[in-house]
């Protein structure tokens, strides 16, 4: 169960569009203050085609969509 602090990072692959939830920033752990979106997105391949970093950051106002 997330917390409503906590920050859901969803990422979108620039090559084939798949878009996916990477990831969940908890701020209240050691490293949530320094763990971006961002910083998924340099990290992590795509999940369907497998294309090389960086993915895209999916903002929050798109995130209601995918659901």
């Amino acid at each position: 169960m997330t917390d409503s602090a906590d920050v859901l990072v969803f990422l979108r692959c620039p090559k084939c569009g798949h878009t996916w939830h990477a990831a969940t920033i908890i701020p209240d752990l050691w490293w949530g203050n320094t763990f971006k979106p961002e910083t998924a997105a340099r990290q992590c391949y795509c999940v369907k085609c497998e294309q090389p970093p960086p993915m895209i950051v999916v903002g929050q106002e798109e995130q209601p969509r995918l659901f």
